[in-house]
């Protein structure tokens, strides 16, 4: 659970009791710089002195989570798109907010200690998680699936990946989509649950970077 590097891949199937079907091949990823850490909504599954999941912790939560709005710096009438706008579109890490883990605008929250979603590139394609922590819980907000910066550095608890495969993950998902984020340690403790993975990744070249 302590390492950046991760792998994507992404299933399909046509119901809940149809089988799952591999669509993609495994892909590099990343996530927080200090790894994962278990969502807070699915401890019964930690063990031992595994981590879990705390506000500012630049740890990714693990556990299963619907992908909720795309969002980006340009139009797009996919459902639900957010546009977002310069000094307008915050996402709240404070606590101490009602809009506490939601996207909204800086005329809402006031001064209020918030993410300008514009001012950074690496949001200009993303997807919004449906990570459910509270400002009573304070266990992370603002997960996101955004561009990386590069292969091999993390997120402070996001997920990273190449421009490219965000902007194809935002025509992947829809209503009812789920992401896993599971240590490769943790697998065996879903049985029936998971579909089979392909662990490793292919090698980066130059054109992932």
């Amino acid at each position: 659970m302590d390492t950046q590097l991760a792998t994507m891949q992404l299933f399909a199937r046509r119901a809940a009791n149809k089988p799952w079907k591999r669509i993609s091949s495994a892909e590099p990823a990343v996530v927080g710089k200090a790894g994962l850490g278990w969502g807070y909504s699915i401890l019964d599954f930690k063990e031992r002195e595994e981590p879990e999941k705390v506000e500012g912790d630049k740890r990714t939560p693990a556990g299963f989570f619907r992908i909720g709005a795309s969002f980006g710096f340009a139009p797009s009438r996919r459902p639900g798109y957010i546009e977002l706008k310069a000094g307008e579109t915050v996402c709240v890490e404070d606590p101490s907010s009602p809009f506490y883990n939601t996207i909204t605008k800086r005329s809402e929250i006031g001064s209020m200690e918030a993410d300008d979603m514009r001012s950074s590139p690496l949001y200009r394609s993303g997807l919004f998680v449906d990570y459910p922590s509270d400002r009573a819980t304070r266990r992370g907000s603002c997960i996101l699936i955004h561009i990386w910066s590069a292969p091999d550095t993390g997120t402070a608890g996001c997920i990273g990946l190449p421009e490219e495969r965000v902007r194809a993950l935002q025509d992947f998902s829809r209503a009812g989509a789920v992401l896993s984020v599971l240590p490769e340690t943790a697998l065996e403790r879903f049985p029936g649950c998971l579909p089979a993975a392909t662990v490793r990744p292919p090698a980066l070249t130059s054109a992932d970077r």
